[in-house]
């Protein structure tokens, strides 16, 4: 998920939409080159991991089987495993890489998962200036 506070900088430097789009690109660039990262390791982590890597790979899957009713692209899996919050991010981006997961659906799954916490970080640091400024308006009042 990242640090909120870039987002939080970013949203007061710039205008949040503005923010919101390249945190969200920024993300997702990042997402990319971590599951690269981890593709190297998929032999080594298979061999120690096979049962858990197993149900991971099911899940990733778009058709997990004749009897599931799971057809949902594996981009709209990652997006909800993001917009939930409950799975680590650096997490789902080791095992895309682990797995084999096409990078197109890494990259557009991390692009809209991504999207609504980055755009909700990014408007506190506008409202975040206007508020100290308020209070410093406040405290001259007092003088």
């Amino acid at each position: 998920m990242g640090l909120p506070g870039k987002n939080v900088l970013a949203g007061a430097l710039f205008s949040p939409v503005l923010a919101t789009l390249l945190l969200a690109v920024l993300t997702t660039i990042g997402s990319l080159l971590a599951t690269l990262l981890a593709a190297p390791l998929s032999p080594f982590l298979t061999h120690f991991f096979p049962r858990p890597l197993a149900l991971a790979r099911n899940m990733f899957d778009a058709d997990s089987g004749p009897g599931t009713k799971a057809t949902s692209p594996t981009w709209v899996r990652l997006t909800v495993l993001r917009l939930v919050g409950i799975v680590p991010w650096s997490g789902i981006n080791i095992a895309c890489g682990v797995l084999g997961v096409a990078l197109c659906d890494c990259s557009l799954g991390t692009l809209i998962g991504s999207i609504p916490w980055t755009a909700v970080t990014c408007q506190v640091g506008p409202r975040s200036r206007h508020i100290d400024r308020s209070t410093a308006i406040d405290t001259m009042s007092l003088l």
